[in-house]
């Protein structure tokens, strides 16, 4: 007597796709910065191309002593000494102020998108 081989079980069409079709009735509509192209082109940008060798040197020294250390995940960024070391290696190179680089890392490592938490901002 033969066996039939088994057939693969797919998912029968109401059990497909879960909770997506609620998705379609959530009301959460984040809101978005608005910024005009005269206030993007405001924005300062790094010349890297334009440092000159102290800066370059600097950045090649960051590069091998952190070369081969780990960091940490990004929610920890804001702790993470191998972070903050080539921060610090980058904001010199540019001639920018140590707090304020230390700011922008404080802020990313607030970010939703980095923390995994919600937004406060969010209105349901």
């Amino acid at each position: 007597m033969e066996t039939a081989a088994p057939q693969p079980s797919f998912p029968r069409k109401r059990e497909s796709g879960g909770g997506l079709p609620r998705l379609r009735h959530h009301k959460v509509v984040p809101s978005y910065p608005q910024f005009s192209i005269d206030d993007l082109r405001k924005l300062p940008i790094p010349d890297f191309a334009a440092l000159g060798p102290a800066a370059v040197s600097g950045l090649a020294a960051a590069y091998d002593q952190y070369a081969d250390a780990v960091l940490r995940p990004l929610p920890q960024m804001n702790n993470c000494p191998v972070r903050q070391g080539l921060d610090a290696a980058v904001v010199a190179a540019l001639g920018l102020d140590a707090e304020e680089g230390d700011g922008i890392r404080r802020q990313l490592a607030m970010e939703p998108s980095v923390t995994g938490r919600r937004y406060a901002g969010f209105e349901r």
